[in-house]
């Protein structure tokens, strides 16, 4: 059986706005895309300009092949600018093991 995943991608960003709103033009553009369940803008509560899009997904095949797709460097350009570079990775992907 093929397990749910969440897929983090880190940003940073000085302007909560900015981030919010490419946020929110990003959200509705995958809406309909196979796959995914849901995403959320989070904000760090220890740094004021680090945020997180986390998302879940069906399974890792699935969103592989958004990942892979010329639909996902369209869709998600609005947030490209903030991603965070300083890290080594900026996203990670985790199978979810265990829920209640």
């Amino acid at each position: 059986m093929a397990e749910r995943i969440r897929v983090l991608v880190y940003y940073r960003c000085d302007d909560e706005a900015k981030i919010r709103d490419a946020y929110h033009v990003v959200s509705p553009r995958l809406s309909q895309v196979p796959g995914l369940l849901n995403n959320e803008l989070l904000a760090s509560t220890h740094d004021p300009n680090s945020y997180i899009v986390l998302s879940e997904w069906t399974d890792r095949e699935t969103h592989r092949r958004w990942e892979q797709s010329q639909e996902h460097l369209e869709q998600t350009a609005p947030l490209k600018p903030y991603l965070d570079n300083q890290l080594p990775m900026s996203f990670g992907i985790y199978e979810v093991k265990a829920s209640y």
